[in-house]
């Protein structure tokens, strides 16, 4: 009975990716060039996007990092504003990262997008990952809907993951099956998928209601492989 079980934990071994919030702390700043250097964690891939928590008295989130490098004993960033909870008719506050603050990374790698042609490799994907809860693609829908946008673009998911606090987008192309930082909008992961039908394509992505704007009968010409080639490189 042992052997039974050799294939399904390597599997869930090469697909695991960990989803809890990493804490790490910042060892250098460099305000000419917008980066920091965090303390080395090996569990911490090129591509993850973080928050700087800034204590002024008060604790508040002042940056946004993106990893770009690992070394072997630390992690090199860059920085930008954060943005993530702007208010339209509130200021976004200038403060720049300092020395000793914290780094918060994957706060939420636990929640995910699937961008799949077809039913057969959304379930797929949603099971290769049973640690992320997979949020239903109609939400995609509906948003991107209600916006009068159909078509997949890097801004579109980034804002759609902004308003469901999903931090990771499982996109599935020709090359295979890539999990996506979904902030960065970097590669994580990729791995080889099959798909048991590839000719049934729904365009922007499977779901089970359907964008709907003037531009619908475009839409339908479009082909999903070609438009997620060139979105994910």
């Amino acid at each position: 009975m042992k052997s039974l079980w050799v294939l399904p934990i390597l599997l869930l071994s090469v697909f695991a990716i960990g989803t809890k919030p990493i804490k790490l702390e910042i060892t250098q700043v460099d305000e000419k060039n917008h980066t920091i250097t965090l303390k080395k964690s090996d569990e911490i891939l090129v591509g993850e996007s973080g928050i700087v928590i800034h204590d002024i008295g008060a604790t508040i989130i002042s940056n946004t990092i993106y990893v770009t490098k690992i070394d072997t004993d630390s992690i090199q960033a860059d920085y930008v504003p954060f943005t993530l909870l702007e208010q339209k008719y509130l200021p976004t506050p200038v403060v720049k990262p300092k020395v000793g603050d914290s780094v918060v990374l994957r706060s939420f790698y636990s929640r995910g997008f699937i961008v799949a042609p077809n039913q057969q490799v959304y379930e797929q994907i949603k099971n290769l990952y049973s640690n992320i809860h997979f949020v239903n693609s109609d939400l995609m829908i509906a948003d991107v809907g209600d916006q009068g946008i159909v078509n997949a673009s890097k801004k579109a998911f980034q804002q759609v993951c902004k308003t469901y606090s999903v931090g990771l987008l499982a996109v599935y192309n020709s090359s295979g099956l890539h999990l996506l930082d979904c902030q960065s909008f970097q590669i994580l992961q990729t791995q080889a998928l099959s798909n048991p039908s590839p000719e049934a394509k729904q365009y922007p992505f499977f779901a089970r209601v359907e964008a709907k704007s003037f531009w619908d009968f475009l839409k339908r010409k479009k082909d999903y492989y070609a438009i997620y080639d060139a979105l994910i490189k």
